[in-house]
């Protein structure tokens, strides 16, 4: 199935109708978590938690020194730089610098996956760009992605930035739509979580969890090394995420799925309340 197809299945349809007024901030999220380094937030819209974004992150470059930041322009100014890195690199057969690149994304998300780039030695170029050409959204189909190895939360991150359009997913990300998918269910009345939008929700390494199941709507738990679940649920997140992003405010960000994106993180850290009467307990 590609986007085109995905994207024309009542489900899934009937979902971006029902989310657009979060995009549009005319449905409040008012959602609020608690956090040992963070305390506490609480935000009202998912433009107001991207508006608010924090990942605080100190990062040794290779040959280029520490670099420091914390919010959303930091953010975006280290990943563009990565971006430019990692693509000129690509076109000049740099392998050496598309490795340092690399690196310095993953240290970027504490994803500390070095070794697996040193595995793949003077083809980690080549074997990541064949990956990210298989999941372009504009070309990728879920019933081929199977054996696209590595693929998780860091390396979501590279794939972000050698294809245009392609979100990071991470546990929190994963949580945040996985959190609207179970609302959209519980308030449209269905039985279960429809096939097409079914989300797996990558491992947490937090001290709160982020499955957002409850015990009606239920997600799967992405476990190491199932990579083929992973990516299908990464370009699930891109082809929604990308419709969303299309909306104002968003729409109106230089980045829009990044900024969308960057929404998600921040009221991903904990699931959203689980409403359903009929739920009356966590998974």
């Amino acid at each position: 199935m590609n986007r085109a197809e995905y994207l024309q299945v009542r489900d899934v349809a009937a979902f971006l109708r029902w989310a657009e007024p979060f995009a549009t901030e005319e449905r409040p999220i008012d959602h609020s978590w608690t956090s040992p380094k963070w305390g506490t937030r609480h935000y009202t819209t998912l433009f107001n938690a991207y508006k608010r974004y924090e990942w605080g992150f100190s990062v040794d470059l290779p040959e280029s020194g520490k670099c420091k930041g914390k919010y959303y322009g930091e953010t975006a100014s280290f990943l563009n730089a990565r971006r430019a890195e990692l693509r000129v690199s690509q076109q000049r057969e740099d392998e050496a610098g598309f490795f340092k690149a690399a690196v310095g994304v993953l240290r970027w998300g504490h994803v500390y996956q070095d070794e697996t780039l040193s595995k793949l030695g003077n083809g980690a170029r080549l074997h990541l760009t064949t990956n990210a050409s298989r999941l372009h959204p504009a070309t990728a189909d879920l019933d081929h992605l199977a054996g696209l190895n590595p693929m998780s939360a860091g390396f979501s991150k590279l794939y972000s930035l050698l294809v245009d359009g392609f979100p990071i997913y991470d546990s929190r990300v994963g949580c945040a739509l996985a959190s609207l998918v179970r609302l959209f269910c519980h308030e449209e009345g269905r039985d279960a979580v429809p096939e097409p939008l079914k989300v797996d929700v990558p491992l947490d390494r937090a001290s709160v969890s982020r499955d957002p199941s409850c015990e009606q709507f239920r997600f799967e738990r992405i476990a190491s090394g199932s990579t083929t679940r992973y990516a299908r649920s990464n370009v699930k997140a891109a082809w929604l995420l990308g419709e969303l992003a299309k909306h104002p405010p968003f729409s109106g960000e230089d980045d829009q799925l990044h900024a969308l994106q960057s929404a998600l993180f921040m009221i991903g850290y904990a699931p959203l309340d689980r409403p359903c009467s009929h739920c009356p307990t966590d998974a």
